[in-house]
């Protein structure tokens, strides 16, 4: 059946040049079946434009009032709650509703992109010494734990700082990101704590994204030092965030409630709370998820987590279907979003390893407008008369509007046809490396959030169309094998794999932590000379202007290498939500910013809108 439907769907779409030839519930539970609460509304925002089927979000706050628990979904479920100790987005997408960083980024709306820009989150104050060198930071005043025990709105002091930073450098990844000690490219030398509310943070070297990599839980969240002992810290959590988890119902769901304890809680959140449904198939859509978002229960689909939902056999019937559903467009030119890779065993026996023609041609024999139209159903929203935004993928995802190089208009010059489709050119490659037909297999995650098994179906059939290589897949589980094996693996795997790049808020971030040895993902396995001379060049350049440009060096010396093949590229895609859901996509989180604790706390429910029964 679904190699049935693929076929189906790219004998269609897959490219305006050629066409392939295809082959091949407990009482939380009960919750999630209505939600409830209160507000009004003193105008009507309809944000309508175009052909009438797309919404532009705009501003309702002036309508907001508090109440209202919105409905969303998650995937999958995470192996523990402790942000510290485990690196799975899983445990991230908890742990960012309710855990502090020291910062927050700065965040944007529909009409003006997330800046990023480190603002105080935990901390209210800050200085660095004139070097450069030393950053020293006051912990906000009166900052207080969640209210149930045992940390009863104790205030946080260093001591949490302290325990929490101990315990994140001995057993969080991302620590290699910070402590010089573990990495030559980290640059935190020491922390030390002075007194009960001041931080001083030395460092090796001077970094533009200190401040940044600090704003991202990703890295580094501050946890109580009732953590160690006193309460379950991987199946519950004690923050001082916006958010409290108040249940948690195995193969069921979630339920968060608004923290009164947060600094901003006499302003936000909106919302009295969130219930999350575990949904398997919420990520592509599936039956499951068509029928909790059909019944009205769920408040978005492809919104709440930003899943994107693209396919127009799907998004359009059901718009039309239900004229009041709010069709949401989210370019693929903006937000600093995630993309995949495709990586290659850096063993030194490896094929992809010994010779850099055979991953130039990986890389040339993928089709990407193809993809793009075949993913992103391009053709079937222009046909609607809805304006379509288009991407290609370089190392620098298309959603980094200033740095990123578009590949299509040869804008990185010769280095260009390294990321264009020019299958003839591949053959020539390979040829010369006597490996035209070269054999391997491609490990990737089956299901999940980070599944990506239809995308892999599309890319190794052109992989092996007219016999350039002769791939086969094997899909595997992204908890026990992907994330070890593959994610941490430090390219010391057999075969090809799929690697995710993660949203970061200054390109510095993902430049050390993904292409470097000794990052926290490390997916190249080895220094690159040339390419580490242009990153350090970058790392140490403050001027913003100057940086711009270093980084555009990078990201075409790295076309040239090819250490690892990005996905093809990005498209508008759509979600839906329902009406009710005030203010829903104008907030605009930066990349690597935390959603629930800078998006979602402007969120409202409008009753007045609201058409379910009570």
């Amino acid at each position: 059946m679904e190699t049935n439907y693929w076929t189906k769907v790219l004998s269609q779409r897959l490219s305006r040049r050629r066409t392939l030839a295809m082959s091949g519930a407990g009482a939380l539970g009960a919750a999630f079946l209505a939600a409830c609460g209160g507000g009004d509304d003193d105008g009507d925002d309809t944000g309508s434009e175009g052909s009438g089927l797309a919404y532009k979000p705009v501003d309702t706050t002036r309508s907001a009032q508090k109440g209202g628990i919105m409905v969303g979904a998650f995937s999958n479920e995470p192996l523990n709650y402790d942000p510290l100790s485990s690196s799975s987005q899983f445990t991230f997408n908890h742990a960012h509703h309710a855990y502090q960083r020291f910062f927050s980024l700065k965040s944007g709306t529909v009409d003006d992109a997330a800046s990023g820009e480190p603002e105080g989150d935990a901390v209210s104050s800050w200085e660095y010494s004139p070097d450069g060198l030393t950053l020293t930071m006051k912990l906000r005043p009166n900052t207080r734990f969640d209210q149930r025990p045992p940390t009863n709105s104790r205030v946080m002091n260093t001591e949490d700082v302290k325990w929490s930073w101990d315990r994140f450098v001995a057993l969080q990844p991302g620590s290699r990101f910070f402590m010089n000690s573990l990495n030559p490219d980290a640059p935190v030398q020491s922390i030390t704590y002075p007194d009960a509310n001041t931080v001083v943070v030395k460092q090796a070297f001077k970094s533009g994204a200190m401040l940044k990599m600090f704003g991202t839980i990703y890295y580094f969240a501050i946890l109580p030092v009732e953590a160690d002992g006193r309460f379950d810290v991987r199946n519950e959590m004690r923050g001082s965030g916006a958010w409290m988890l108040t249940r948690y119902e195995p193969s069921v769901g979630w339920e968060y409630r608004r923290n009164p304890n947060w600094y901003r809680a006499a302003e936000r959140p909106f919302l009295d709370g969130i219930d999350y449904a575990l949904l398997p198939d919420l990520t592509s859509a599936g039956p499951q998820t068509l029928a909790q978002f059909s019944a009205k229960r769920l408040w978005s689909l492809g919104v709440v987590p930003p899943t994107g939902v693209q396919p127009a056999d799907l998004v359009l019937p059901m718009k039309k279907d239900a004229p009041e559903l709010l069709m949401l467009p989210v370019s693929p030119l903006r937000g600093q979003t995630s993309i995949n890779y495709i990586g290659m065993s850096k063993l030194p026996d490896s094929k992809w390893e010994k010779d850099v023609r055979l991953r130039q041609a990986l890389s040339m024999v993928l089709d990407r407008d193809g993809y793009i139209d075949a993913f992103y159903n391009v053709s079937g929203f222009e046909k609607e008369g809805l304006p379509v935004e288009t991407g290609w993928n370089t190392h620098v995802p298309a959603s980094w509007p200033t740095i990123w190089l578009d590949p299509k208009e040869n804008k990185l010059g010769e280095n260009s046809k390294f990321l264009q489709y020019q299958p003839d050119e591949a053959a020539k490659l390979l040829r010369a490396a006597n490996a035209f037909g070269a054999e391997d297999t491609i490990t990737y995650a089956a299901t999940g959030q980070f599944g990506t098994p239809k995308q892999i179906e599309v890319m190794v059939q052109m992989m092996n169309q007219g016999g350039h290589f002769k791939i086969t897949q094997n899909p595997d589980d992204y908890t026990t094998v992907i994330t070890p094996k593959y994610t941490f693996g430090k390219g010391q795997y057999p075969d090809l794999g799929t690697h995710p790049l993660g949203g970061w808020v200054d390109w510095e971030i993902p430049m050390f932590n993904t292409f470097t040895p000794g990052g926290r993902n490390d997916y190249v396995g080895h220094d690159t000379p040339a390419i580490k001379d242009i990153m350090l060049r970058y790392r140490n350049e403050l001027d913003e202007e100057k940086r711009i440009a270093i980084a555009k060096e990078w990201q075409t010396a790295m076309a040239k290498e090819m250490l690892l093949v990005p996905f093809p590229g990005q498209a508008t895609a759509f979600g839906l939500s329902y009406p009710w859901f005030g203010n829903v996509g104008y907030h605009d989180v930066a990349g690597g910013g935390v959603a629930p604790q800078e998006t979602y706390i402007h969120y409202w429910y409008d009753k007045s809108k609201d058409s379910r029964p009570a």
